[in-house]
């Protein structure tokens, strides 16, 4: 599967910086997940389950909540107000 670069950014820092191969939010309307090549897109973010999964598979849970994400080409950036891994 086709990956994309992922940066997911708080107040507190960079929470996640890499390739992934998809990102699942909550959006302000609704969950959306985004693939390689998705249409440019920019939503506010609402509360909820975050879900990544990296390039090799492996998948990162996480709270989050407030901000927004942008989808541009093989970009897709996340400034979270609140983004916490769930171990």
């Amino acid at each position: 599967m086709t990956s994309f670069d992922l940066k997911v950014v708080t107040m507190s820092g960079i929470k996640y910086d890499g390739k992934v191969i998809k990102v699942i939010v909550r959006t302000a309307g609704g969950d959306m997940c985004v693939l390689a090549n998705h249409t440019d897109y920019a939503s506010p973010l609402g509360k909820g389950k975050a879900k990544i999964v990296t390039e090799d598979g492996k998948e990162i849970h996480a709270e989050c909540e407030g901000g927004f994400i942008s989808v541009q080409k093989e970009n897709t950036r996340i400034v979270a107000t609140r983004f916490e891994v769930i171990e």
